[in-house]
């Protein structure tokens, strides 16, 4: 079976703090997550991630570079470090976000399938 791809933008602001959402929709209702979504077919990683967070939190990025991928369940996921050029986020699909540090993460809980990145970000401390 073919793994749809999906990408996770990984945006840090000056105070090492990490850009991250609350999901709104049904399945996965309150979870948190590195904010993202499906990569068309006709899009590389990078264009994917920018169409993305211009969509769901109205911000422009510039992707820097793939952090980590793997398969999770149906899903491949690209987690990409990405620069914030936008002041004011604005949620169309998310509930929240908020900015937290490495630290804080384990008072969220995220999408199961973000663990796997979040524990490679600890291995970076």
């Amino acid at each position: 079976m073919k793994k749809i791809k999906v990408v996770c933008g990984v945006i840090m602001n000056s105070e090492n703090n990490y850009l991250i959402t609350q999901r709104g929709d049904f399945n996965n209702f309150q979870k948190w997550e590195f904010p993202g979504g499906k990569v068309e077919s006709t899009e590389n990683i990078f264009q994917s991630i920018k169409r993305e967070l211009k969509e769901e939190l109205n911000i422009e990025v510039a992707p820097v570079k793939k952090l980590l991928e793997y398969d999770y369940k149906e899903y491949n996921l690209s987690f990409i470090e990405c620069t914030l050029h936008s002041k004011t986020i604005v949620l169309n699909e998310h509930l929240n976000y908020k900015w937290v540090s490495i630290e804080d993460f384990n008072n969220f809980e995220f999408l199961e399938g973000d663990n796997l990145f979040i524990n490679f970000l600890k291995t970076k401390l």
